[in-house]
């Protein structure tokens, strides 16, 4: 178990810090909410495991579970906000993210209101949130998926282990499953699983931005060399345009300058000389 143990929590240490560097050289909202939400976990399971304890002076008894149902609820709120950011419910599922931020409220206040006054109301509140934020994010993530977004089929893929690995646990406690060193664990395995795949989601994530950015530039790149050809040739055609206006006044105006010159040659009159001169001046 201590193996166990130290290899779950510290699997989680170095995901929590690696994404926190990420974090502060991408500036990126997934991974703050990311961070929240894998912190939020290790905090709460580290709790139930009573290890959270070993470090710090809370005596067994009604406080430690106060702080333990308040961290229920931050992992709910945690990971609805985390799953608002990475499927763009805001711009994709209007209605879904309007629940989502709802859900974070109430199982916030709920939290809060348990960390304040104990009462098996409040902690029932808490499990009862928790559990709808665990079915809406299924649907949103169903959702986004059929509708043909990678990231729904990402986040489906992993919410759903962490889901099914909480149901297990549970039908354990209920007796339905036997209890074994697997069973009895199961959440640790579904949460790091979890978490391994959201920070390969988030890094999958930021190549492909990184594509589209390529793209982006590259169809940048050809619709700027289109413009200088069709700016080139608009600067031909336009001096062919001059050019031909040029040939075609310049022909009869030679003719008209050879006139007047061969009028003016001859015997006129001052005044018709005058006209001749001036005419032949402009």
């Amino acid at each position: 178990q201590l193996f166990l143990f130290g290899a779950y929590y510290g699997l989680i240490v170095a995901m929590f810090f690696y994404n926190v560097f990420l974090y502060i050289w991408m500036r990126s909202k997934p991974y703050f909410y990311y961070i929240l939400y894998i912190g939020f976990v290790g905090l709460a399971l580290s709790m139930n495991d009573g290890l959270f304890n070993n470090y710090f002076s809370f005596s067994e008894g009604l406080p430690y579970t106060q702080l333990l149902y308040f961290a229920d609820s931050l992992v709910a709120a945690s990971a609805a906000l985390f799953a608002r950011v990475v499927l763009n419910t805001s711009a994709r599922h209007v209605v879904l993210d309007k629940v989502l931020l709802i859900e974070v409220l109430l199982v916030v206040v709920a939290g809060i209101s348990v960390m304040l006054h104990y009462s098996m109301a409040g902690a029932m509140l808490v499990i009862i949130f928790a559990a709808i934020i665990a079915v809406t994010l299924i649907v949103v993530g169903v959702v986004s998926s059929y509708q043909g977004y990678r990231e729904g089929k990402f986040f489906c893929c992993a919410w759903g282990i962490l889901c099914i690995s909480v149901v297990t646990l549970i039908l354990v406690y209920a007796g339905l499953v036997p209890h074994n060193s697997f069973t009895g664990h199961i959440v640790h395995l579904g949460s790091a699983l979890e978490a391994a795949l959201f920070s390969f989601f988030l890094a999958d994530r930021i190549n492909t931005s990184a594509m589209e950015k390529l793209a982006s530039d590259r169809q940048a790149k050809v619709k700027l060399e289109e413009s200088l050809i069709n700016l080139d040739s608009s600067h031909q055609l336009k001096s062919d345009l001059f050019a031909m206006v040029s040939h075609e006044l310049r022909t009869p105006m030679n003719g008209v300058v050879g006139a007047l010159d061969l009028i003016s040659h001859s015997d006129l009159e001052k005044k018709q000389e005058s006209s001749i001169h001036t005419a032949a001046k402009y």
